[in-house]
């Protein structure tokens, strides 16, 4: 909120002195650089968006975000048409402000909000209101399907970990986030004494990534239909319908050693004979081959 800032951002979406341009230019040049680089999963091109002082919030989504959106993308992608270009909603979105941009019909694109509920990051406290977290994740899934797009949560974390019932929201944000089928990145893999996964001396936070490093699908093939994974007891239940043109297994991570000791097992709904699976021990990667004939399947991986 310092006018320095505020002065810089109006100068850059109002492209004074071509500063647009030249960050377009330089997106472009690093995706001409990545384009056929298979470690790359996409490009997260700006950072929570600030408005400055050109509001109202949806004046600024489409007639300044929107438009610089579509330049930069089409501009990336007139290069690189094989990586994803993530787009973010102006940082606002991310304690529950609505995002006002409109479906630009553009391929390979997510949309790509943060969750920084207000109630818990700001007065550091959650006693077990869903509705506090629910309210924004649910928002931004039902704008990224106005926007025509996939949903991926680009940041969420709880600044600071003394806040009353801590493990409780960190618990019931996760579970939330699978409920929405949403992919997510936590922040911060760093060393402090807040959110960062290690403490200062580098040493892993147990009871924080108890949480966060879950059992989840990487791929389905098929469509989704819905996925858990609890805590307590690491039981973890995902079902899908047939899809015709997707190809190979589906591929769960399995982060057996945290969740794990003893070993686990897995069940299908599929007939027994009809379905297999395979474990890639390095990887940690559960890969599922199911019975193609069947409309839906279903998938529970327990402790041994």
């Amino acid at each position: 909120m310092q006018p320095a800032v505020i002065a810089a951002f109006n100068s850059f979406w109002k492209n004074t002195e071509g500063v647009q341009d030249d960050f377009i230019a330089m997106w472009t040049h690093i995706a001409s650089q990545y384009a056929d680089d298979p470690g790359v999963a996409g490009y997260d091109l700006f950072n929570e968006p600030l408005y400055g002082s050109l509001l109202p919030p949806i004046r600024f989504d489409r007639d300044y975000l929107q438009p610089f959106y579509q330049s930069l993308i089409g501009s990336i992608q007139s290069r690189d048409a094989n990586h994803i270009c993530f787009f973010e909603p102006t940082g606002a979105v991310g304690a529950g402000i609505p995002c006002r941009m409109t479906a630009m019909n553009l391929p390979n694109t997510v949309y790509a909000p943060h969750n920084y509920a207000m109630i818990p990051n700001v007065f550091h406290v959650y006693y077990g209101n869903e509705a506090t977290i629910d309210f924004i994740v649910g928002a931004a899934q039902h704008e990224a399907e106005r926007l025509q797009v996939p949903m991926w949560i680009g940041e969420w974390a709880l600044f600071d970990v003394t806040t009353t019932n801590a493990d409780l929201y960190m618990r019931d944000i996760t579970d939330l986030m699978d409920e929405y089928l949403a992919g997510w990145c936590y922040w911060v893999y760093a060393k402090d004494d807040n959110a960062g996964l290690l403490d200062p001396e580098g040493n892993e936070k147990e009871w924080l990534l108890d949480i966060v490093s879950r059992t989840y699908p990487q791929r389905i093939c098929g469509f989704p239909m819905s996925f858990s994974f609890d805590v307590d007891t690491a039981r973890f239940e995902m079902s899908w319908s047939e899809n015709p043109q997707a190809a190979g297994p589906s591929v769960v991570f399995i982060p057996f050693q945290r969740h794990y000791p003893d070993g686990f097992t897995v069940s299908c709904s599929d007939p027994k004979g009809t379905w297999s699976y395979t474990w890639d021990d390095d990887k940690n990667l559960l890969m599922i081959y199911a019975d193609r004939a069947l409309p839906s399947h279903s998938l529970v991986i327990e402790r041994q």
